[in-house]
């Protein structure tokens, strides 16, 4: 008996993993941090969970990949699992993390549309560009789109090699 409606290995939960990165990138898109948090909580929650899928098809399709191994070893899931693990258990207690903190980060961008040698046509403009980034505890930052395609990557790569 499965508790889990419409998904029923590692390859679906990646299917999954993949409609979450849409949920994300649209709520990146919103820059509204209450929707952006709710799409990476999801995110990272799906992509981490699929280590366990992996880890059981691992058992019935032998292969070289040590699914915990793979974890820990690539940053971008490193970084999957340490937000999946604090955003449901508030903190991190069973290991040391590799992930400092996701935050927001604002780029201030100053444009002039034109200028007549030495005064401005048109008026100038300013706006901020808005970024989630990871901060890994090594000093790597993350930007949210390179991540979630990054994990995305690391499954779909392992998966295949599981023959999943």
């Amino acid at each position: 008996m499965s508790l889990v409606f419409k998904i029923s290995n590692a390859r679906d939960l990646l299917n999954k993993l993949r409609r979450d990165e849409e949920r994300l990138l649209d709520a990146l898109s919103s820059s509204n941090e209450e929707t952006i948090g709710d799409a990476l909580f999801d995110f990272a929650v799906t992509g981490h969970s699929i280590k366990d899928w992996a880890k059981k098809a691992a058992v019935s399709h032998p292969s070289d990949i040590d699914v915990e191994a793979l974890v820990k070893s690539n940053v971008y899931l490193q970084a999957c699992r340490d937000i999946a693990n604090s955003s449901k258990h508030q903190s991190i207690t069973q290991y040391v993390a590799a992930t400092a903190r996701v935050y927001a980060s604002l780029t201030a961008v100053h444009s002039v549309s034109g200028f007549d040698k030495q005064e401005i046509v048109e008026t100038e403009q300013n706006y901020a560009s808005f970024k989630i980034k990871i901060l890994m505890t090594d000093g790597i930052k993350i930007e949210m789109r390179q991540f979630a395609r990054n994990v995305i990557a690391a499954w779909d790569s392992s998966l295949n090699q599981l023959g999943v």
